[in-house]
């Protein structure tokens, strides 16, 4: 029997380090690793599935070349010549499309060698949270942000449209050990929500004046933490005077429907349980009002002197760039949610996808299919599974899972790098992505060292930029990545980003008349489209709705409804629940539309924000009508 380090590479917070059991020429088990700081020893839901994933009777076997719904099986040789004689054919027209499929910091970043040296077109990252990493950059907030081995300093945590219970589990699992009290608010009423000691349930895009006015009620009483903003905050005077110019606790209570008494009462319970810190969920922010939502929140938690935490990872340029090679050639870079704009235009006529799922994932979904299906692009995919992405690819190149291949990882959350040992040679002729490229940049002829150093290679170099050891990394399947001593700063309320206004602003949104506003939050089983083909416990056709609006379209749980915009429609099943507030449909993202036959992307708005260049998934709004039985 032997043990290996795995590290789970699926698009999550927490970044597990699993302990992998290879016993008699196969995988017997895996468990959470013990010794690991965040990982503990427990694995969430999901992970327990990912064996699933390697003996999947669906997978992709080998290499296949054709058109939608018509391919016939290749050789990897033969795979190859087709995808480079694409190039030749286009050599200024190559892009590609990738994204935390795999969140490996080899198979995300080593194929952004072969595409630098070809000067492609690339997809800056937009689609998750974009909106909120830009105001918080602009408010110098990273410094404030907190780690997990923080959490037990504080006894508050303020969950604010998220819902770690299922997104982000050894979070949520630290917050219980250390027993801290919560309160939540969230436009649904979540699992995390039921937990919580305090619930507040604003409506839709309607934060923005709750955080304001509870601000207004602090600077009014007297009760902001003026040593904390005396030492962090740049600019106390600007934001004071705006909040009492223009912030109006009648109209924010009117507007969210939060009322004055349970906004004291918030004040109340956070300077009773001191300290505390805001937990800023992604959803809240991929909407017309998001950033400026999230600058929101983050005003009161300086005002409280409260740090936050969104999202933070330990960055190095130069170990970031040795990854990308940034020295074989510059990438042609656009918004990530300008993807099939910028193929409807012509300007890519040959695009790789791997690591992602974009037709099941980007919003106006029917308007990705048309793109990626235009006669005259050619669509290279790399994945497990068909995925309907995969199902309208010229070339379609089988991908390996990470027990199959080697690996580290970083996370979004905790402060460890990690390793992911290869346990088994990969299955059937599938190749890694490493693999993937390696070939097709000897088959260009590229010279170019970069293109032929191992993965281990990558590693060892990788970790040198931190002055970490590569090989006290295999010994221990973790090390903590230091912290570099840099000036700190302070935080900032007026900021300058593109066209906005210093000030704070607001976005008047309401649903048009007849219609609902669409909310597409992940489901505890999925992780956008990831474990879909995996999962057992998804109920992919319904929409969830409150009893009221049940009431308005006389819809019962269980009936049968029709769901529509200007850019799709679907039928789905009803299910009335009141944990959706009313004026809202739930659905969850993000199912595979081939197989359930809907998927909320159906609807979604699809440009991106005019200032915070983010998604605006939920500043999208539908009809919903009942379907009469014949």
């Amino acid at each position: 029997m032997k043990k290996f380090f795995t590290t789970c590479l699926r698009d999550c917070y927490d970044t597990c380090l699993i302990e992998t059991i290879y016993d008699r020429k196969e995988i017997r088990d895996i468990r959470g690793f013990e010794k690991h700081p965040i990982t503990s020893g427990f694995l969430c839901p999901k992970g327990n599935k990912l064996l699933k994933y390697l003996n999947h009777p669906t997978r992709i076997k080998q290499p296949m070349a054709g058109e939608f719904l018509n391919w016939k099986n290749v050789t990897w040789e033969e795979a190859i010549k087709k995808v480079v004689d694409a190039i030749n054919k286009n050599p200024d027209k190559i892009g590609f499309y990738s994204y935390y499929g795999s969140s490996g910091l080899i198979s995300k970043n080593y194929p952004e060698r072969f595409f630098r040296k070809l000067e492609a077109i690339g997809f800056e990252s937009a689609i998750c949270d974009r909106n909120g990493q830009e105001v918080l950059k602009k408010m110098n907030y990273d410094a404030f942000q907190i780690y997990p081995e923080d959490i037990e300093k504080h006894n508050l945590a303020i969950i604010w449209g998220g819902n770690p219970k299922w997104s982000s589990l050894h979070h949520w699992f630290l917050i219980l050990k250390h027993n801290l009290k919560i309160i939540g608010i969230d436009v649904i009423k979540t699992v995390s929500l039921k937990d919580s000691y305090q619930i507040l349930r604003p409506k839709p895009s309607t934060d923005w004046f709750v955080a304001y006015a509870i601000s207004r009620i602090l600077i009014e009483e007297d009760l902001v933490d003026k040593d904390y903003i005396k030492e962090n905050v740049e600019d106390y005077e600007f934001i004071k005077e705006w909040i009492l110019e223009n912030i109006s606790i009648e109209e924010a209570v009117e507007k969210s429907g939060v009322t004055y008494e349970q906004m004291k009462k918030f004040i109340s319970n956070l300077y009773k349980f001191k300290p505390a810190y805001f937990y800023i969920g992604y959803g809240i922010q991929r909407q017309r009002n998001g950033g400026e939502i999230v600058r929101a929140i983050a005003t009161l938690a300086a005002l409280t002197g409260s740090k936050i935490f969104f999202s933070r990872m330990v960055k190095n340029k130069k170990a970031s760039d040795y990854l990308k090679g940034t020295n074989l050639g510059k990438l042609k870079k656009y918004n990530q949610m300008l993807f099939p704009d910028v193929i409807e235009k012509g300007k890519i006529k040959v695009l790789f996808v791997f690591n992602a799922n974009p037709v099941s994932t980007s919003p106006n979904s029917n308007r990705v299919k048309e793109a990626l299906l235009k006669e005259d692009v050619f669509v290279v995919v790399s994945d497990i599974f068909f995925t309907d992405t995969a199902k309208l690819a010229n070339v379609i190149l089988p991908a390996s899972t990470f027990f199959e291949y080697f690996d580290i990882a970083k996370s979004y959350f905790h402060n460890y790098i990690q390793i992911n040992q290869k346990v088994i040679e990969p299955l059937f002729e599938s190749k890694s992505n490493y693999e993937q490229f390696g070939l097709l940049a000897k088959a260009m002829g590229f010279k170019d060292d970069s293109f032929y150093e191992t993965e281990e290679e990558i590693a060892e170099k990788y970790l040198s930029f931190y002055n970490l050891s590569f090989k006290e990394l295999k010994e221990k399947g973790f090390l903590e990545i230091p912290q570099r001593e840099r000036k700190r700063g302070k935080i900032k309320f007026k900021i300058k980003l593109n066209n906005a206004p210093e000030t704070p602003f607001y976005e008047e949104e309401k649903a048009p008349e007849g219609y609902l506003r669409l909310i597409s939050p992940v489901h505890r089983d999925l992780t956008s489209s990831q474990y879909f083909k995996i999962t057992t416990n998804f109920l992919p056709d319904r929409a969830f709705l409150n009893s009221m609006e049940a009431k308005k379209y006389k819809i019962r749980s269980g009936e049968k409804i029709r769901v529509y915009n200007e850019r799709g429609r679907a039928e789905m099943i009803a299910e009335v629940k009141n944990e959706v507030p009313p004026g809202v449909l739930l659905i969850y993202k993000a199912p595979w539309e081939s197989i359930t036959g809907y998927s909320p992307n159906l609807f979604t708005e699809d440009k991106p924000h005019p200032i915070y260049k983010g998604s605006q998934f939920h500043s999208t709004f539908v009809k919903i009508e009942k379907i009469l039985k014949e």
